[in-house]
């Protein structure tokens, strides 16, 4: 039997939880997100049980790694990449 660890365990939860729509979602998000994730043969259909156990292998993957971007202040980084749009009346 395989040893499922906490962080597993509450993604396993969190994503069963989850719509298919949502699942699928979430695995296209992260194909994108992650380049190690990105295969050239997607294979369209996956069981609920495969497509779950895939998106824990690349959150656990993520984590390890420590995020998305590993290293960088993201709230920072959101404010330097947000444009404000001039509110009307308000030139200042």
């Amino acid at each position: 039997m395989i040893q499922v660890t906490e962080l597993e365990a509450k993604l396993f939860d969190r994503i069963r939880k989850m719509s298919i729509v949502e699942q699928n979602w979430l695995l296209q998000l992260i194909d994108k997100s992650v380049p190690e994730t990105i295969r050239e043969n997607v294979e369209p259909e996956l069981s609920p049980l495969e497509r779950r156990q895939r998106l824990i292998e690349i959150v656990s993957s993520l984590d390890d790694r420590g995020g998305v971007m590993p290293g960088v202040d993201l709230v920072a980084w959101q404010r330097e990449q947000r444009q404000d749009r001039p509110l009307p009346g308000r030139e200042n």
